[in-house]
């Protein structure tokens, strides 16, 4: 249908510029002819619109989640048939998102980090919680990180949901054989016995989030799934049997919750989305075994010696660093003070993290290695006591270096948009290492 750029709709609409198909329509800006507003126009061939989409009047059953004017719904601009090249289309048009998708943000920066993604979830979360709590309940039903779009036209992101082509009344009787553009993996597997509940949003909700934190699908070994196929969609299943593996490093509450929210009995899944969204923000904790605090440890070995070429990068920390630190008398008369930190940066697996422990040992130093992890989630409340702990610890194991891996996960940038208690949590931060 990329054929429809530059044309009229109805006089109303001039179509711009073609953004994306996917199985069920074809995405545009347009210019409405009246106001000059840009819109999104999402283009369906009427011939291959399926009944179920239809309401009892014939019209798109998204047009009339879109008159509900929810928060994080597209705002609705318009809605109409026309005839092009003697075929039948019809045609949304929704208020223009300035932005980008969740997944068109993957592929241009990789997986998200855990703040990025736990902000999607948690506004993903708030959006199927206040459906479901309808008078007249409605399930998302699924969503795919195509569907969900960061809109940036504000003071800050929010996160808006591109189309409602899944969504249903939780009275409704929806089949698996109607979900369009949603992958068998994020789908919770009672969802093949045509059973959708709140608990199969939350089901879909999470696995979303794991693909945003690790790049992958769930059972991505058997990702391209057809499930209108019985053959494909019976091979998939038996996949999934098998025990969901984790990535190896993820701390032990996010492992926990992540396990709750997807496992395939239902009843052992989260009470509702408050719950889920109370245990994402680490104000519970599912801890099964004694969190383990930051340990010293002692670097011995050869140092730089292990450190193949980087000569440039060696002798500037020898000459600016360890001589500063082994001879501060000398280096003091010319006006050089000891150094309090280093930053430093590049892309992922360059051995930013194995340079800094081959560093300890060679100061012979010991070596305290902070992942974003070992201090909980920057949505916790009080993590100011636990990170003074931590500068207590490495003061008591004197000298010590401190390597925060992962430092802007940690440390995010202050802004306006973040909450108190992350600012007041970066705050912590610079106060102790001020002291350093």
């Amino acid at each position: 249908m990329n054929s429809l750029k530059k044309i009229f709709i109805n006089d109303k609409y001039k179509v711009k510029h073609f953004i994306e198909s996917n199985s069920f329509c074809d995405i545009y800006t347009a210019t409405d002819q009246e106001s000059s507003q840009l819109v999104t126009l999402s283009i369906y061939n009427a011939s291959k619109i399926s009944r179920d989409d239809l309401d009892d009047s014939g019209d798109l059953r998204e047009i009339g989640f879109l008159k509900l004017g929810i928060a994080g719904f597209p705002k609705l601009m318009g809605f109409g048939e026309f005839t092009y090249n003697l075929e039948k289309y019809r045609y949304i048009a929704t208020e223009f998102i300035s932005g980008e998708s969740v997944l068109d943000r993957m592929k241009r920066s990789g997986p998200l980090n855990e703040f990025d993604a736990t902000f999607v979830i948690l506004k993903l979360a708030e959006i199927a919680n206040k459906l479901h709590s309808r008078e007249k309940a409605i399930l998302l039903n699924g969503l795919s990180l195509e569907n969900i779009m960061f809109d940036m036209s504000g003071e800050s992101e929010d996160i808006v949901l591109r189309n409602l082509i899944n969504v249903r009344f939780f009275e409704d009787d929806f089949k698996y054989k109607y979900i369009d553009g949603v992958l068998a993996n994020n789908l919770a597997i009672e969802c093949f016995n045509d059973v959708f509940t709140p608990k199969t949003d939350q089901f879909n909700i999470c696995a979303l989030y794991y693909q945003m934190l690790y790049g992958i699908p769930l059972w991505h070994d058997n990702e391209k799934v057809d499930i209108k196929n019985k053959l494909s969609l019976d091979s998939h299943l038996e996949n999934r049997a098998y025990k969901l593996k984790l990535p190896e490093g993820i701390d032990e509450h996010l492992e926990n919750f992540i396990s709750k929210a997807l496992n395939e009995n239902s009843d052992e899944r989260f009470r509702n989305l408050n719950d889920f969204s109370s245990y994402l923000k680490r104000e519970k904790l599912l801890i099964t075994k004694q969190a383990k605090v930051n340990k010293v440890k002692i670097k011995i070995g050869n140092g730089f010696n292990d450190i193949a070429g980087m000569d440039d990068l060696k002798n500037q920390l020898k000459t600016q660093v360890l001589d500063v630190l082994r001879k501060p008398d000398h280096f003091k008369k010319y006006g050089v003070t000891i150094p309090n930190g280093m930053l430093l940066y590049g892309p992922p697996g360059c051995g930013k993290t194995f340079i800094s422990e081959k560093f300890c040992e060679e100061a012979a130093f010991n070596f305290l290695l902070v992942k974003p992890s070992d201090l909980s989630s920057i949505y916790v409340s009080g993590g100011e006591e636990k990170i003074g702990q931590l500068f207590d610890e490495a003061e008591k194991n004197a000298p010590s270096v401190i390597c925060f891996d992962e430092v802007d996960s940690i440390m995010p940038k202050r802004s306006n948009d973040i909450n108190q208690s992350v600012s007041a949590r970066v705050n912590e931060f610079l106060t102790q290492i001020n002291k350093c």
